[in-house]
């Protein structure tokens, strides 16, 4: 390949599927535990917003980095362990934070929480972009960029809006549909804003994480925590079930 060519982005289309579905079902997971939180008060409330931005985060930078393992590229490639797990930490915080200004009282407090959700989000997947390690020089396209801050923003304030403001049943099913189509959006407007050119100079560091192993581990860790996510809110909801029979 010659020094001054691009690479070109060619998907998995199995882990593109996979990235999806985790994002779909993290993120529904995540909104059940959102609206449990928004029916209770005190400590008990806080549980609730911790598990859902646990959920939630978990979810969307599983799903960013599957997306950015789908990619088949044709230069050897790693991932910074650091930068990868200071991804996570921001998604987790990012949800957190946003929903729990989300549930507030205030007028435009939905939209405020959207807006922190997509910027935190936003800063994950780029940051898990910059983490992802290629021989070669990455160029940003600045139009790519801008459209993908409005759109990941725009979807994000959607999203927590119909969580806390439901007009339907089906509103909270919608909130989790428009966080997963966020991810999916931003990741694939910001692949297309990015070009790669191949360097023969530069080589890989040799700390980095190999793509299968961290494709392994970023699976293994988002089964666990949605599982357990699943779990909590199946085992609660069994519980109210049953308190109403009795009562009953």
């Amino acid at each position: 390949m010659a020094a001054d060519s691009a690479f070109v982005f060619a998907y998995h289309q199995t882990l593109v599927f996979l990235a999806g579905a985790v994002c779909l079902f993290g993120t529904w997971v995540g909104m059940r535990h959102f609206a449990r939180a928004r029916a209770t008060t005190g400590t008990t409330r806080y549980g609730w917003l911790f598990m859902a931005s646990v959920g939630t985060g978990a979810a969307l930078w599983a799903s960013t980095f599957i997306s950015i393992l789908a990619l088949d590229p044709s230069l050897d490639s790693g991932f910074e362990p650091v930068a990868t797990g200071v991804a996570l930490i921001i998604a987790v915080i990012a949800c957190l934070a946003g929903f729990d200004i989300g549930r507030r009282h205030f007028t435009l407090a939905p939209e405020l929480g959207g807006i922190v959700i997509g910027a935190g989000i936003l800063a994950m997947h780029y940051i898990g972009l910059r983490a992802w390690h290629v021989v070669g020089t990455t160029h940003w396209n600045a139009y790519g960029v801008f459209v993908t801050f409005l759109l990941g923003l725009g979807l994000s304030v959607l999203a927590v809006n119909r969580a806390n403001r439901p007009v339907t049943r089906w509103c909270r099913h919608g909130a989790a549909i428009a966080l997963a189509l966020m991810i999916c959006v931003m990741h694939y407007t910001l692949t297309a804003s990015t070009s790669v050119v191949h360097d023969p100079s530069l080589t890989l560091p040799s700390y980095l994480i190999p793509a299968d192993m961290l494709g392994f581990a970023v699976v293994g860790a988002v089964v666990l925590v949605m599982g357990s996510g699943f779990s909590t809110y199946v085992i609660d909801l069994r519980s109210r079930t049953e308190s109403a029979d009795r009562i009953h």
